[in-house]
Order: structure tokens, then C-alpha cells, then sequence
């Protein structure tokens, strides 16, 4: 195992330091980006209706940040779609990279 300044990398995983692997922060983002967008909303729109700051939105989207649980909520109360679509496209996602 590499260690680096803020990435511990093995051959399997690259986590951060909360330790969720790198790969699921970016299955979220890559989904969040793919919904917000078929629903036709900016980053704007979305942290407007998630009663959210807009950087929270970007930052999520380039998965620099990691969503807690009621951000997750607020976003899929927002854009009105149940929360097992939501985590079953991430982890779609997930399984394809």
C-alpha cells in the first residue's frame, strides 16, 4: 500500500479519509450530474431546491465532497425520485468502471 500526502492507494481501492472508496464518490457524482441534468436543472436550480449553497452541488458533481446522508435525502426529495433509483444507479455505475 502507496501512502500520499492525503490518498492511501492499494491495487484494489484509492480511499480518502473517511475511507469510502474513491471509485463510489465518483459513481455518485457522475449520477448526481446525469439526473440533474435529464431533469434539465443547473447546479443552481438544484442547491435552490435542496435549500443547499450552489458549491455544495459542485463540489459533490466533481466528488469533492462527500454527500452525508441528509444531503442525499434533501437531493432526492427535491427532484422527487425515490432514493433506492437513485443508490441503484450509483452503484450501476460503480459496478461499470
Amino acid at each position: 500500500m502507496v501512502i500520499t500526502k492525503n490518498i492511501k492507494c492499494s491495487k484494489i481501492y484509492c480511499f480518502n479519509f473517511k475511507g469510502v472508496p474513491l471509485e463510489i464518490k465518483k459513481a455518485f457524482a457522475l449520477v448526481l450530474k446525469e439526473i440533474r441534468e435529464e431533469m434539465n436543472l443547473s447546479q443552481e436550480k438544484l442547491a435552490e431546491k435542496c435549500e443547499c449553497h450552489t458549491t455544495i452541488i459542485g463540489r459533490l458533481e466533481t466528488y469533492k465532497r462527500e454527500p452525508k446522508l441528509s444531503t442525499i435525502f434533501k437531493i432526492v426529495d427535491a427532484i422527487d425520485i425515490p432514493i433506492d433509483f437513485f443508490m441503484k444507479r450509483v452503484d450501476e455505475k460503480r459496478r461499470q468502471d
